[in-house]
């Protein structure tokens, strides 16, 4: 994870640093918003299925950097990294609902842009969230103690937002986020994994905020 987050601080550096001109545009965005979780683990020995519902509170930092010399379309990537705190909505296991939810991710990919003057862009990006934690906090009626439940995982997601004013300083910014990650094992207490069939992390993410354009 180390590298990889280098690696995207070095292309930040060359992006800005090399290819500084008119055909590329390039931002750094403050997002507020709202994502619900579907916490969905499988298991066929005992045969069983868990669904965990958690809604949570968004603050992310997010950077798109296009290039392109047709003024309408252009093309680059978008990173997005996200932080959510919330709780338990609905809970067909042993956490129960309104119990506190912690969640943090990175979302990487291409970015296709469109341009309407300096009336709106609408980005569209394909991508990867790597979801670096996913917890709940609780208390054990079972073992009777205060416990956690959560795992990381990988998945494919797609984002879709809306920048108006692209050409100016600052921009109000909107969007949508989906991300389905994909999981083998759940970390249960203090450091206990527990090996899974299947475990499915289904988010959506709604957000608005500003962005600061160079």
């Amino acid at each position: 994870m180390k590298k990889f987050l280098s690696i995207i601080a070095v292309a930040f550096v060359l992006s800005t640093a090399v290819f500084a001109k008119d055909s590329y545009e390039g931002d750094i965005q403050l997002h507020f918003g709202f994502s619900t979780d579907n916490f969905n683990i499988i298991n066929s020995v005992p045969n069983a299925e868990d669904n965990i519902y958690s809604g949570l509170f968004d603050f992310e930092i997010a950077t798109t950097h296009v290039w392109g010399e047709n003024s309408v379309v252009k093309v680059g990537f978008t990173v997005d990294f996200n932080s959510g705190i919330g709780g338990t909505i609905n809970a067909s296991s042993n956490v129960e609902n309104n119990r506190f939810a912690l969640k943090y991710d990175l979302f990487v990919g291409p970015t296709f842009a469109f341009t309407l003057g300096n009336v709106v862009r609408l980005d569209v990006t394909p991508g990867v969230s790597l979801v670096g934690c996913d917890f709940f906090f609780y208390f054990d009626n079972v073992n009777d103690n205060f416990t956690t439940l959560g795992t990381s995982a990988i998945g494919p997601g797609a984002e879709v937002k809306i920048k108006f004013a692209p050409s100016s300083r600052f921009s109000p910014v909107i969007g949508f986020r989906f991300a389905a990650s994909f999981s083998s094992f759940l970390v249960y207490g203090s450091s206990e994994n527990k090996p899974v069939d299947n475990l499915l992390i289904f988010t959506n993410t709604w957000f608005l905020g500003f962005g600061w354009n160079w």
